[in-house]
């Protein structure tokens, strides 16, 4: 087997059985212990489940753990939890045999009482183990969130990106080609406009947003003088950038 960096171990989650692959479980089951024998192995992270396709899942496991190869670790799952704080609670410590929780997704639903959603989620998973990583997704409405997506090649994760458009109402926007200028963080598609202006047709509203930019640090810098220049409040803006 070949090494891998520790950058990369556990990079990529096994979510096939979700959109837009939707594998059955068996079959997804299969493939992620394929997927465990590989070279690429270590950077493949946990295999992604509904809280509702646990127990299935848990019996495939333990139909399959006494056929060659052996498998002598449980399996290590991300649960995608739909039952709220209840669900949380139901998950601790009474995952079927053969499972093992790595970590919790699950998403805030009560528009009307985010705060007391976020409260009673957060209360809920201090019953997991210490070792369990949770995640809250924030609910939003059609026309709420817009991805600006910038790159030089074919867009990345286009027909994921394309399921949440049609199912959650996502707004994406390619942004394809070389930076047209050092100072630009826009491709050469934007036009004759300045970066401050295109960004306020594309977004009107975006002072008044959470922002989240993830890019290489020159990039990155660009993208957050012209949202300064927009009027972005600095409280608002939330960066992670990376460099090679």
């Amino acid at each position: 087997m070949k090494r891998v960096s520790a950058l990369f171990v556990g990079l990529v989650d096994d979510a096939a059985m979700f959109p837009p692959g939707s594998a059955e479980v068996a079959e997804a089951l299969a493939a992620h212990r394929e997927y465990r024998r590989s070279w690429f192995a270590p950077m493949v992270g946990a295999l992604v489940v509904s809280d509702q396709k646990l127990s299935e899942l848990g019996r495939a496991v333990r139909r399959t753990d006494d056929l060659p190869p052996p498998v002598t670790e449980d399996l290590e799952v991300s649960v995608v939890n739909t039952s709220g704080a209840n669900g949380l609670v139901g998950l601790a410590g009474r995952l079927p045999a053969g499972l093992r929780l790595q970590a919790v997704e699950s998403a805030l639903r009560d528009l009307d009482d985010l705060a007391g959603n976020a409260s009673r989620v957060v209360a809920a998973a201090g019953e997991l183990d210490a070792g369990v990583q949770v995640f809250v997704e924030l609910p939003y409405a059609p026309g709420e969130a817009v991805l600006l997506q910038r790159g030089t090649g074919q867009p990345l994760f286009a027909r994921e990106l394309d399921v949440l458009a049609a199912e959650r109402g996502l707004q994406v926007l390619w942004l394809p080609g070389h930076r047209r200028a050092a100072d630009s963080w826009v491709g050469a598609t934007g036009g004759p406009a300045d970066d401050v202006a295109l960004l306020r047709r594309w977004v009107p509203d975006v002072a008044e947003r959470d922002v989240y930019v993830c890019g290489p640090q020159a990039w990155t810098a660009s993208v957050r003088a012209t949202l300064a220049a927009a009027g972005l409040p600095a409280a608002r803006l939330h960066v992670e950038t990376f460099g090679w």
